[in-house]
């Protein structure tokens, strides 16, 4: 898998020089996300096929009418969007926001508005930038679409990485407010990991009860039980 990245003068991961995002040998550690669930882009199995979704979503009410995430959350991919947001590293968010715009599917260019998860202010203060953000951008400059701030925490929430299926669903429901009204626009929300979707459901549901149409989810990668 060839990845130009301009950005890029050294291997993101083993620093040998190179003119794309990962080296030959780095880039073997890269996990795409194919054999997807249509509804919600989880890596599956046959066996994980229902009539409507996946083992991991049919019988979950979702406000999206689509998701896609290219890579695994696993290997290569963890280990970069780690680093970025643990060590605070903004080039290597923008250097990533520009590799995820060589994968950006058909369905979201029908957006007219995009957006992103949140951060509490503090939070991004502390961090130095909303990863979830720079990632919008660089789509919505793709696209040639305008990025909005359309949604603000409401709350403080726990770190999702640190809880449980369940508890993440408690965590950020009734986490986000509307900032904007909307009126039948179709929005695309980017977001760096998907994990059980409880995270971008909750945005979306927030968005569809403030008059948004159809809505989206772009990520540049979803979590999944099969790796680690």
């Amino acid at each position: 898998m060839k990845i130009i990245n301009k950005i890029a003068q050294q291997c993101s991961i083993c620093g040998s020089i190179t003119n794309t995002l990962l080296c030959e040998e780095c880039s073997r550690f890269l996990i795409e996300n194919r054999h997807t669930c249509s509804r919600c882009s989880s890596f599956i199995i046959m066996e994980d096929l229902k009539e409507n979704g996946c083992r991991f979503c049919y019988n979950k009410k979702l406000f999206l009418s689509y998701v896609n995430a290219p890579f695994i959350y696993a290997g290569a991919i963890s280990k970069l969007i780690k680093e970025m947001k643990y060590h605070k590293d903004l080039h290597k968010a923008l250097i990533l926001a520009s590799f995820l715009t060589g994968f950006i599917p058909d369905k979201i260019i029908e957006a007219d508005v995009v957006t992103y998860i949140p951060m509490r202010k503090q939070d991004e203060m502390k961090r130095g930038f909303n990863q979830s953000k720079v990632f919008a951008e660089k789509i919505a400059e793709k696209i040639h679409k305008p990025v909005l701030p359309l949604l603000s925490k409401a709350r403080k929430t726990q770190r999702q990485a640190e809880l449980g299926k369940i508890e993440r669903e408690k965590n950020v429901s009734g986490s986000f407010k509307l900032n904007i009204k909307l009126n039948n626009q179709k929005v695309l929300i980017v977001d760096d990991v998907i994990t059980t979707m409880s995270t971008v459901n909750c945005a979306a549901e927030m968005l569809k009860n403030g008059g948004a149409g159809e809505i989206y989810s772009f990520a540049l990668a979803r979590d999944s039980i099969y790796f680690s």
